[in-house]
């Protein structure tokens, strides 16, 4: 089933948010690593979930421009959200670990290419949690 938006700039938005929440994780995915000594898969989850916490309100409030008022249901799109991120991270973490213990592709180079290879996983997912709860 297709779901249909009535806001143009909506997949623009969601990139916007995308762009600084990626960002975000990707610069505490570094400092972790480079300045704590976290070791890379430890990193990743950690800067996983922070963005995640912070790209919900976002995605809520700007991306998909929700109000509170109109949703009532909050914690259960949060914990669907929060499930299906899960879920994410989890194929996420796979694969890094796969790009680089296995093929030996640089840990940095390998965040950024599965960044993009989910960014249109998780917009999708997105719209059906904060359009159908």
């Amino acid at each position: 089933m297709k779901i249909r938006s009535n806001k143009p700039n909506e997949f623009i938005r969601f990139l916007v948010v995308g762009a600084g929440m990626t960002l975000f994780h990707f610069t505490l995915f570094v400092l972790l690593i480079e300045f704590f000594g976290v070791q890379y898969l430890l990193s990743n989850v950690a800067a996983y979930v922070v963005s995640v916490i912070i790209s919900y309100y976002l995605t809520n409030y700007f991306t998909f421009q929700k109000s509170e008022s109109k949703h009532r249901n909050q914690v259960k799109k949060f914990s669907a959200f929060f499930l299906m991120r899960l879920a994410v991270l989890l194929a996420d973490s796979i694969l890094l670990w796969l790009m680089v213990d296995i093929i030996f592709i640089d840990t940095y180079i390998a965040r950024i290419v599965l960044t993009g290879f989910f960014l249109f996983i998780t917009y999708g997912l997105s719209r059906l949690i904060f359009f159908r709860m």
